[in-house]
């Protein structure tokens, strides 16, 4: 479909913008970047590292002549997964909510202030991640949420949070425990990191992704897999706040989001339920 070739295009630019990032690095940093360090190590042993690894694979460094443990699913895979008995599916590694003691007062805090909020209202869960702080986003879901029948939760990255206007239905903090809120949400706000991706559809919770640090990181591939399968949208980190307010109504008023998400759900507990990860090892072991 239109999407899918959208998402196959988006890819190709952002490989093609990390293959020249990582050639100059080569030429501005000779004998410091992780390549470099790499081909010193084969050369050692007197192997060539670019007859062993797969420098088209997104993550840098593919080796084909090693079995390759993927913490996704083939469902999952974007593009197509390569048809290889050395790349092993094992399913998501998923965080589970657990309490800590340190999270006592913000837990109590935020509960006293989704109690005072409508009942009725979506909660909108908002996390760009733990390295790069957005203040223009963040700024624009504030703006965007004010005096609209939603309630938001925004962790902003950023310890002066308390300083920032915020209207009545809107709670801000430099950190949330997302997975302690998740199954209270109805979408949410998020830059396509692998590990909250995984925690979404595991509580079937449609995503509004904004890479943040897309040339470094995975998040162009997180963002290209929910898009290719219905699981959320990306929006354009120059989104006012009319146009994120535009596809957070997307989300919430089209089921399909969700019933996607509760699909792959099912894909991620039949590799948890059949002990994938278990019977992989005790293969490799053997």
């Amino acid at each position: 479909s239109g999407s899918r070739v959208r998402c196959w295009a988006g890819w190709e630019r952002a490989l093609l913008r990390r293959n020249l990032s990582r050639i100059m690095r080569q030429l501005t940093t000779p004998g410091l970047n992780k390549h470099s360090v790499l081909a010193e190590l084969a050369a050692k042993g007197g192997l060539d590292l670019r007859s062993l690894a797969d420098m088209g694979q997104w993550h840098l460094y593919d080796f084909p002549e090693l079995v390759c443990f993927r913490f996704t699913v083939p469902e999952m895979d974007f593009p197509p997964p390569l048809d290889s008995d050395r790349q092993v599916f094992l399913g998501p590694m998923i965080r589970r909510a657990r309490s800590r003691q340190e999270d006592e007062a913000l837990l109590a805090d935020l509960t006293a202030f989704l109690d005072r909020q409508e009942p009725d209202h979506p909660i909108l869960l908002m996390s760009l991640g733990s390295l790069v702080a957005v203040p223009r986003l963040i700024r624009a879901a504030i703006d965007a949420v004010a005096s609209r029948p939603v309630t938001l939760l925004v962790a902003t990255g950023m310890p002066d949070e308390n300083s920032m206007p915020l209207p009545p239905n809107v709670y801000a903090a430099k950190w949330l425990p997302v997975a302690h809120l998740l199954d209270r949400a109805s979408a949410a706000i998020t830059h396509g990191g692998t590990a909250t991706m995984n925690e979404c559809i595991d509580a079937e919770v449609p995503m509004l992704i904004y890479p943040t640090n897309a040339l470094a990181m995975d998040q162009n591939g997180g963002a290209a897999r929910i898009a290719a399968n219905g699981m959320g949208i990306v929006g354009r980190r120059v989104d006012d706040a009319s146009e994120l307010w535009g596809h957070v109504e997307r989300l919430l008023g089209n089921p399909s989001y969700k019933d996607q998400c509760r699909v792959m759900k099912r894909h991620f507990d039949r590799y948890r339920n059949e002990r994938v990860l278990d019977s992989a090892l005790d293969r490799l072991i053997d």
